[in-house]
């Protein structure tokens, strides 16, 4: 849920006022209603793949209440089309940082204050690159492939 509502620049609903940035940033970048164009141009096979996941998480959600999501009640088809890489991963913001939109819109507001300080402590720590792995059946002991999601994701 977290990378979803990062990607439709809601953390701070979930975060606060620290967050704010973080959001401006991602709603300039990535634009909902061309991932909402893109599922309904999508080849057939596509959307009822995308269908299927997010009937499968709205019923998972349904048949389990005491399941409480931090802020999406629902959650749609669409929804994995905001990456337009097909990772969670840092999206190309075209040279645009959090700390130059701060600067754009000044350093008075408790937002921008929180959101600078933030992104002064992480200012170096520029994400990049993926380790998911794949090993074929052939080479392994069991005879089973392994595959090895990528450990950037925000849950490990």
């Amino acid at each position: 849920e977290f990378n979803y509502i990062d990607k439709l620049g809601r953390l701070a609903e979930v975060n606060g006022k620290k967050d704010l940035y973080n959001d401006l940033l991602n709603r300039l970048m990535i634009d909902t209603a061309d991932a909402k164009t893109d599922f309904e141009k999508a080849p057939g096979w596509l959307k009822k793949l995308l269908t299927a996941f997010a009937d499968g998480v709205n019923y998972y959600l349904y048949k389990n209440p005491q399941v409480k999501p931090a802020l999406l009640k629902r959650f749609y088809p669409w929804y994995p089309l905001l990456w337009t890489d097909g990772s969670i991963g840092a999206i190309s913001t075209g040279g645009i940082a959090q700390y130059e939109l701060i600067q754009l819109y000044g350093s008075h507001d408790d937002a921008v204050i929180a959101q600078k300080e933030s992104v002064d402590k992480n200012a170096d720590a520029m994400v990049t690159g993926s380790n998911g792995l794949a090993f074929a059946p052939s080479i392994t002991k069991s005879g089973h492939a392994i595959l090895y999601i990528n450990p950037h994701v925000t849950f490990y």
